[in-house]
């Protein structure tokens, strides 16, 4: 009698088991524009993405030279662009920092500068808009639709 007690407490901690690695496994799967987080990822993410998928599909797209370059081109200036546009917030950022460690803290000051802050951050998502929007205008129509079908079909 004594032997079967553990049997049933044994059950249980294997169905629990097998319960939380089923929910572990299903967490791995994070769309493209997913950070790990769940949250959507920003226009960067989804602008280097692009970019990524469209060079590494050149040859079943059917890009020529011209339209390969031009994103590479594109997707360096982006580069470029954000780091320079990245060091101005942050270079506003800690001039609201070290107001903000003030004993007077000069507040019509402050406000300016996190008015200038969030300007600079307002530009750079345009940036990224404008430079989606040149990303898929390299692209023929034909192109693009190929660009689709494919991407469907690695979702399959």
């Amino acid at each position: 009698m004594r032997r079967r007690n553990w049997v049933i407490p044994a059950a249980v901690m294997f169905g629990v088991l097998v319960a939380c690695t089923g929910v572990h496994a299903l967490e791995g799967k994070k769309g493209a524009w997913e950070r790990k987080d769940g949250k959507e990822a920003g226009l960067e993410a989804k602008f280097m993405h692009k970019a990524r998928w469209i060079l590494g599909n050149s040859g079943a797209l059917g890009l020529s030279d011209q339209q390969v370059q031009a994103v590479k081109d594109l997707k360096t200036s982006v580069k470029k662009s954000l780091v320079k546009q990245d060091a101005d917030i942050e270079l506003v950022g800690v001039d609201v920092g070290a107001n903000l460690k003030e004993k007077k803290i000069d507040v019509n000051a402050t406000n300016s500068l996190l008015d200038k802050k969030y300007d600079l951050k307002k530009a750079r998502a345009k940036s990224l808009v404008k430079a989606l929007a040149d990303l898929k205008g390299i692209l023929t129509d034909a192109q693009y639709d190929q660009l689709k079908k494919l991407k469907a079909e690695k979702k399959k």
